[in-house]
């Protein structure tokens, strides 16, 4: 009874392996860290294997008897699995970077740039970000908690959800390059990202123009895309987000109440990351345009 509950326990540990390396958006972004999956499938591991010896020992049994090495064996495979799928997670920057997102409504981000931000983060950078209208004209009452969610989701250092009125960014200007003021004397960014001026939306249009004038003294300004940008956008700087791609898809989720537009659906998310991966060479990638950038803002 006691070898057969262990198989079963073993077994589970190897079907969660291989969940945690085929679907990995379903478990947090926190618990996902590489660190932090291959530290607990060594604990893990060993734990197992020493409960299945000292299992054996308790009914009188060889320590390597066929079925105890049966459930070693899967024990391991589990594990092998998880750090497998782990494998090409990136190290931790050796030169931390500060960045500073400035993006019109609550969405913007993850469509824009949710990837990017993401391997940002995952990698050691700092991201603050700086949203101008909370959206209830476009979405109601939810929308500056689902900014929050999405924000938190993927591991933003901090948020401020401004209550300019969406629709109608372009009559506060001033307010909007006050407020880029404050943050980038707040946080002195190494990078900021903004939108695009090949904006057809009148309110991204606006936000990168405030942006820009809030930033004219700063010397790395990257733009990127939004669902409503022109022909015109014309990417020269790409991310590769093909680790990330269901991580953008799911902080992309997390906008519920913007779930019935189209460019929110995962198929539009990955067809776009797919023509950007094309530019790119790439399978996945996020573009963006350069406003100008000084290579030691961005490089080692």
């Amino acid at each position: 009874m006691v070898v057969s509950l262990f198989a079963v326990l073993a077994s589970g540990f190897a079907l969660a392996s291989f969940t945690a390396a085929t679907l990995p958006v379903r478990v947090g972004r926190g618990w996902r860290s590489p660190g932090v999956v291959r530290r607990t499938v060594v604990v893990v591991c060993l734990l197992m294997v020493g409960i299945n010896g000292a299992a054996a020992t308790a009914l009188d049994g060889p320590l390597v008897s066929p079925a105890i090495l049966a459930m070693d064996l899967v024990v391991l495979c589990g594990g092998a699995v998880i750090l497998w799928s782990t494998r090409l997670a990136h190290r931790p920057t050796c030169l931390p970077r500060r960045i500073v997102t400035v993006s019109a409504h609550p969405d913007d981000l993850e469509l824009g740039c949710g990837g990017a931000i993401a391997k940002f983060v995952d990698s050691g950078h700092e991201v603050h970000s700086l949203v101008m209208s909370g959206g209830r004209n476009g979405g109601g009452l939810a929308r500056p908690d689902e900014a929050i969610a999405g924000g938190a989701f993927l591991g933003l250092s901090s948020l401020v959800v401004l209550d300019l009125p969406d629709s109608r960014l372009p009559e506060h200007g001033f307010e909007m390059i006050s407020a880029v003021e404050d943050a980038l004397r707040r946080y002195n960014p190494d990078l900021v990202l903004t939108h695009s001026a090949h904006d057809r939306h009148q309110d991204h249009e606006a936000v990168h123009r405030a942006t820009v004038r809030a930033a004219r003294g700063h010397p790395a300004i990257l733009s990127f895309e939004s669902p409503s940008a022109s022909d015109e956008f014309a990417p020269q700087v790409f991310v590769d987000i093909e680790e990330y791609i269901e991580t953008k898809v799911e902080a992309v989720g997390r906008h519920d109440s913007q779930g019935s537009k189209p460019y929110m659906r995962p198929e539009h998310v990955r067809a776009l990351a797919v023509v950007r991966g094309r530019q790119a060479r790439v399978r996945h990638a996020e573009g963006f345009e350069a406003v100008r950038v000084l290579d030691s803002r961005i490089g080692p």
